[in-house]
């Protein structure tokens, strides 16, 4: 990642297993305002879905996470893509709840404060067939491999410019 940053300050704030209800916490409670962050890319709530949460919660939890990062870190720019996609094919069970929150945020996307930009991400890991491109994923079609994480580096880079 330091490579695609050259020039920038970044972190991680994400840890492995986060829900949104996680995040939110953080971005309320977790001091991360004293960094005084310019860029902040949310991307959550695949791990609300495998918990059973519904597409409605999921998406309510999204737009909970980037209104409070607009209100927190309001000089910031919020590149908000919400979850990535997730299950190798167009009619996994997973894949259909993913679609129906990408569906409820490009629908609320023209209501987010002016500092959150909504960047739709299943293009990025897609093929035209509707299946994951394999190579970006791991075996369980949920996490990213290493390709997939330079991908998605650099087209967050792309972003920033």
């Amino acid at each position: 990642m330091d490579s695609l940053m050259k020039g920038r300050k970044w972190q991680s704030a994400g840890i492995s297993g986060d829900r949104t209800q996680n995040v939110l916490w953080r971005i309320q409670n977790g001091g991360y305002e004293k960094g005084d962050p310019q860029t902040i890319t949310i991307a959550i709530g695949i791990n609300n879905l495998t918990a059973g949460d519904s597409p409605k919660e999921v998406t309510g939890g999204i737009i909970a996470c980037a209104n409070a990062a607009s209100i927190q870190y309001p000089n910031a720019t919020i590149i908000l893509s919400g979850l990535l996609p997730a299950g190798l094919e167009a009619d996994n069970p997973l894949r259909m709840k993913y679609n129906g929150v990408q569906q409820a945020l490009r629908s609320a996307a023209g209501g987010f404060p002016t500092n959150v930009k909504y960047v739709d991400p299943t293009g990025w890991f897609v093929g035209s067939d509707g299946t994951l491109k394999a190579d970006l994923y791991g075996g369980d079609h949920l996490h990213l491999s290493d390709k997939g994480y330079k991908v998605w580096g650099e087209i967050i880079a792309g972003l920033l410019k």
